[in-house]
């Protein structure tokens, strides 16, 4: 696209030239964020030294409807947060279920991991028109000092999964040093605190399972 204009980390913009390229110099490494037309955001993740080419407006997006279910019933109940992507550019789509579904537009295909602010942690292969997103069924509780923010994210979750966790679904430790997660998918899990990173990792099977975070 000629004449776009890109934003990066919302900080900085530039124009494409005539052939629909751009460049952004001295970029911190890090995860970065682009925002491109129209109101489309990504994020790449920039090691330092590295010098990033990114193709984009030729690879297919998809439009995608996903049918919430817990406990392989439809689940109707309020369902929100963010669905990030895994791969070295990677979309950042917040979502909202309605009616027990999540509509999701212009995404990439491939895994990507759905952080709800209500504590749910889901991954999923977005490859099709339409998929179920499977709420689990096992519940945690963590330990902590109160007030403090955790997040959960997949166990060996890229720095761009754990940024966002912090963000958009962390959850506050109640003031008697407890925060119970009612329902998650089988598996193993990272649990950190916001600005700190993970602390530690539990494997999650059928029995409730209960944390504590120093």
């Amino acid at each position: 696209m000629v004449g776009a204009q890109v934003s990066l980390d919302r900080a900085r913009e530039v124009v494409t030239d005539e052939l629909g390229r751009f460049a952004f110099e001295g970029v911190e490494a890090g995860i970065r964020g682009l925002r491109l037309p129209p109101k489309r955001f990504v994020a790449v993740a920039v090691a330092p030294g590295e010098t990033v080419e990114l193709e984009l407006g030729a690879e297919e997006l998809l439009d995608i409807v996903l049918a919430a279910r817990r406990d392989a019933r439809p689940w109707l109940e309020e369902f929100h947060g963010v669905v990030v992507g895994t791969g070295k550019l990677a979309d950042v789509l917040e979502f909202a279920a309605e009616n027990g579904a999540v509509r999701l537009e212009q995404v990439r295909p491939g895994p990507h991991v759905f952080l709800s602010a209500s504590g749910d942690v889901v991954v999923g292969d977005l490859s099709t028109s339409s998929a179920t997103l499977e709420l689990g069924t096992t519940p945690l509780t963590v330990h902590a000092t109160p007030g403090t923010r955790v997040y959960i994210v997949p166990a060996g979750a890229n720095d761009l999964v754990e940024v966002m966790a912090g963000r958009a679904a962390s959850r506050t430790v109640s003031a008697e040093g407890v925060l119970e997660y009612a329902g998650l998918a089988r598996g193993r899990y990272g649990i950190g605190i916001d600005r700190r990173g993970v602390q530690l990792e539990v494997e999650l099977a059928e029995e409730a399972v209960e944390v504590e975070l120093e």
